[in-house]
This record gives C-alpha cells, structure tokens and sequence, in this order.
C-alpha cells in the first residue's frame, strides 16, 4: 500500500468570517471557516475479489411496496418506500412481518416530503430507539419504538436548516447527522435555479457551538464547459458516521473515492485505486472515460466499513452487461481487507447488523430482500 501524504498550503483557501446570529433578541458571533477540501493524505489500494467463494442469500417473505432504501438495528428492518399513505415501514426480522408504518407526506412539522436516512440509529434519553431522518427542509428524527408502540408516525423533532447551521447556498440534498456535540451537514451539488446552469460544488461542515468548518470539494466541476448536467452526473454518494462518532466516510459511487474524516483531528484521509484520479486532478481530466458503476450502497460497524460494490464502466453498462456485485471490507483507517463475490442477483441497497453479523439486501426493482450471514468475510 503506497502513501502519499499532502499539505493544506495552496490548495487550501482560509476564509474567517464573523457572523452574527440572531436569536431571541440576543447576539452570538460564530466563527466560521471555509476550506477548499484536500485530503491530508492519500492512499493507494488494490481491491481484490475471492472468486473461489460467493456469498449466500437467503430471500425472505417480506412485503412491502414501493421500495426504495433500507436501515436496520438488532431486528428491525427500516424500510423508505415511494408509498404515499405509508411514507416507512418497519418489519421486525424475527417474523418478517411489518410492525408499524410511519412518516405519511405532507408539510407538517411531522411529515416529510421527501424522506432520507443516512442509516444512523441512537437512543434518546428514555431509551427509545431513533433512527436520523431528514428531508429537503429540515432534520426529522424518527421515534421507532414509540411508532411501533402506538401504531403511529412520530418524530422526535423538527429543526430546520437553518436553525442548524449558516449556509448561503442553493437547492440541495442535505445528509444530517448529530455527533456528541455537534453537528455533520453534507450538502450534495446544489443550485438556485438549475435552469441557470449555475452549481455549487458539494460541501462538507462540522458545526459546533462556536465554530463552522466549511470543505466545499470537487470546486471545478460546477465550471465544466464539456457538459452543463455533469455535476449532477457525480453527485452521488454515501455518508455514514462511525458509531462512536469519531469518524465520518464519504464514499463516491462514480470515481472509486472512500474519503474518511477524522472529526477531531479535522484530516481527511482519500483512499483511491491506482486508475482513480486525485481530487486536485479531476477538473483537468475527461471525467466521463473514469466514470463506472462503482459502490452502490455502504454500511459501517465499529471495526468496519462495508460497500456494496458494482464496477461496470460507462462502456460495460452500453455493451449490456450485467451487475456483478461484491461486498468491500475496509477499516475506519482505509485499509483493504477482503471482498467477495454475491450472486448475480440486482440488489441495490444494504444495511448490517452487527449484534448478528447478518447483511440485510432489497432489490428495488423486484421488491425482493434479502439476508446473508457474513461471519466468513468478517473473520
């Protein structure tokens, strides 16, 4: 494994900005920092796939409509549908059954319009489970046991963004998550008008009580001439939170990036392949011959990070091919630990549970799920 560390000189933009907050007739002055984002180092891995083995799957009698993504803690199974009467569902593992269904759309302050999790799961102070869940407004926590409980939608709260951080931007996917003291915000490309062609790169921020730390990342994109919708070409990505809070990962499905912050260190750490282009690089390059298929979903564990991995190329897609997923195994310091092979079934979303070291897989196409027992690639 090569390492190639780099300094935050040039690259790197300090902006201090003092803000001033206004709440309740009262003043606070919030320092706030803005960084263009560079990994402090680099990390070169060559992924490699056990062909002898192929994971099992065992498909499981759950119905629900309208999948679209899954979340899961000890044996529950959180399910994000397209339905409007039932925004989510929650299946308990141990019958296979829907419990309860909650998160009806609308515009209240208890109902989404759009709802997302980035699968994190925490327990409030009187010990009910809560799973973080937001939509295009504001931070929605839902209240699983006491939804299940009481056979309703229940949200634990409702913060806006802006009551949660400063941020002068556009329209935008926000990922949320609240850490010990502070909060993580991804804001994924965004616009004022996409009519105008005009984008923000995506951002990163740590917001505590005192200060904003600001990493807007792939800055050149939102000025490529090659092609106006090419922003939202690389958008996608996942997030997921270590769950002693002391690490986020940034995975991008589309150029092999796993990009892991150290939350109080404030360093970044870039794990890429030997064809992946560095992040100062990609505003110089034909983005469009790196683009592939890459990780389609991602799971983390205390010890681990999973990724649901595809791979096909832009020319593999054309040529027909069809999906042939691994599972990734990396550590929270980036290092490769194995992968294997699943069969050639199209699942698209994951999510693990680690008390039972079982992966929990749905087919969003097919509305099929799925488990597997990953004692053997967790060894």
């Amino acid at each position: 494994m090569l390492n190639y560390n780099t300094m935050r000189s040039s690259n790197f933009i300090f902006v201090l900005l003092g803000l001033l907050l206004c709440s309740c007739g009262s003043k606070e002055v919030v320092e706030r920092v803005d960084t263009f984002f560079t990994p402090d180092e680099y990390k070169i891995v060559r992924p490699t796939v056990d062909t002898t083995k192929t994971l099992t799957l065992e498909e499981l009698p759950i119905e629900v409509m309208g999948t679209r993504d899954i979340a899961a803690k000890d044996s529950l199974l959180f399910v994000v549908t397209s339905n409007k009467a039932a925004y989510a569902s929650i299946v308990n593992l141990n019958t296979n059954r829907v419990v309860a269904q909650v998160a009806p759309l609308g515009r209240g302050p208890g109902d989404f319009n759009i709802l997302l999790t980035p699968k994190q799961f925490w327990y409030n102070e009187n010990g009910e489970l809560i799973v973080n869940a937001y939509d295009s407004r504001a931070l929605k926590p839902i209240n699983i046991t006491k939804s299940i409980k009481e056979q309703g939608s229940f949200v634990e709260f409702s913060k806006p963004y802006e009551e949660i951080y400063n941020a002068e931007r556009g329209h935008g996917e926000k990922v949320v998550i609240t850490l010990k003291n502070q909060y993580f915000i991804f804001q994924n490309i965004s616009y004022r008008d996409v009519r105008e062609e005009k984008f923000f790169p995506p951002r990163f921020i740590i917001k505590t009580k005192d200060e904003q730390y600001d990493f807007d990342i792939y800055k050149d994109i939102p000025t490529s001439e090659d092609d106006s919708m090419l922003p939202f070409k690389l958008s996608g990505r996942n997030v997921r939170v270590k769950p002693d809070l002391t690490k986020v990962v940034e995975v991008n499905g589309r150029l092999d990036y796993i990009n892991i912050i150290d939350i109080e260190r404030r360093y970044v750490t870039s794990i890429i392949e030997p064809s992946t282009p560095r992040l100062d690089e990609v505003g110089k390059m034909d983005l469009f011959a790196a683009l592939k298929d890459g990780a389609i979903d991602v799971s983390v564990t205390d010890e681990h990070i999973l990724i649901l991995y595809d791979g096909r190329t832009k020319d593999d897609m054309l040529n027909g091919m069809h999906k042939l997923a691994s599972l990734r195994l990396y550590d929270w310091n980036g290092n490769f630990i194995k992968a294997m092979r699943l069969p050639q079934i199209g699942v698209d979303k994951m999510a693990y549970v680690e008390s039972s070291k079982t992966a929990y897989f749905l087919d969003i196409q097919e509305e099929k799920f799925y488990k597997c027992d990953l004692s053997e690639l967790l060894k």
